[in-house]
């Protein structure tokens, strides 16, 4: 090879080179627009999403995760002192 047909190389892959970063900046730009969308979809996927319950399947009640703990007490306290 003569420093001719180099210099046609070197140009050639330059010339590759440029259009390899043109479709990476397409392809990044294109990836930013499915993660908004995937971003998107995943908010509306938590909105109606319906969690298991004991009311829609075979869960026994004591297992809801809204359910006062044991120790709650549901009442509302009346300042008075306990007691009778």
């Amino acid at each position: 090879m003569n420093i001719s047909d180099l210099l046609a190389k070197i140009e050639a892959l330059t010339k590759e080179l440029s259009s390899v970063k043109q479709e990476l900046k397409r392809v990044k730009s294109e990836l930013k627009s499915v993660r908004q969308q995937n971003t998107g979809f995943r908010e509306q996927l938590a909105k109606h999403q319906n969690p298991k319950n004991s009311r829609n399947s075979s869960m026994p009640p004591s297992k809801d995760n809204n359910r006062p703990k044991p120790n709650q007490s549901l009442g509302q306290p009346s300042g008075k002192k306990p007691g009778g």
